[in-house]
């Protein structure tokens, strides 16, 4: 019988590939089976413009970047985006931000309705946060379109002004700040 020599090296290097291979084959799973139908699903949803997935490293989760056209029913497709990333994730693993055409203009009227949002959010009294965005609506210049939105899980805001516009969307009470 003949002396068989342990060599450890080349263990060390059969164990390195093989953790190697696998890694890449994970890899691949996540792109080609999860993420590129996931993303293809949502470009088809009417107002999706763009989807660009980028992973969040401080938060460990998965940011889905979202580019959307004026939407009238801003909800409903929030809803539909949300629902298909939730068939795939779980709803801590991913991020659901929304990119939008905003210029300095929206960002200064929506500086100045956010409060209102907040208060509305804090105390549940959405009849008087629509009311004070309403009366500070009707106090600016250029009367921008808006729509305000409520429902369970969130607050939805849309403001427009020629070709620009802003969407922001806040959570209810415990829901999760994202």
């Amino acid at each position: 019988m003949k002396n068989i020599t342990f060599r450890w090296p080349i263990m060390v290097l059969v164990m390195l590939l093989t953790f190697a291979v696998i890694y890449v084959l994970n890899q691949w799973h996540q792109q080609r089976v999860i993420k590129e139908p996931l993303m293809e699903k949502l470009e088809q949803l009417e107002y999706v413009q763009n989807v660009e997935v980028k992973t969040i490293a401080n938060q460990n989760k998965i940011g889905y970047i979202i580019t959307l056209s004026k939407s009238d029913n801003l909800p409903e497709t929030y809803r539909k985006m949300d629902d298909l990333l939730l068939s795939t994730y779980q709803e801590d693993e991913y991020l659901l931000i929304l990119a939008d055409n905003r210029n300095s203009y929206l960002d200064s009227v929506y500086e100045k309705v956010q409060f209102a949002l907040m208060e509305g959010e804090r105390t549940g009294n959405y009849t008087g946060m629509n009311e004070e965005v309403s009366r500070l609506m009707e106090q600016e210049k250029e009367k921008p379109e808006y729509c305000l939105w409520v429902d369970q899980k969130r607050i939805y805001f849309f403001i427009s002004s020629g070709q620009y516009y802003l969407y922001e969307i806040i959570p209810v009470g415990l829901a999760e700040v994202e």
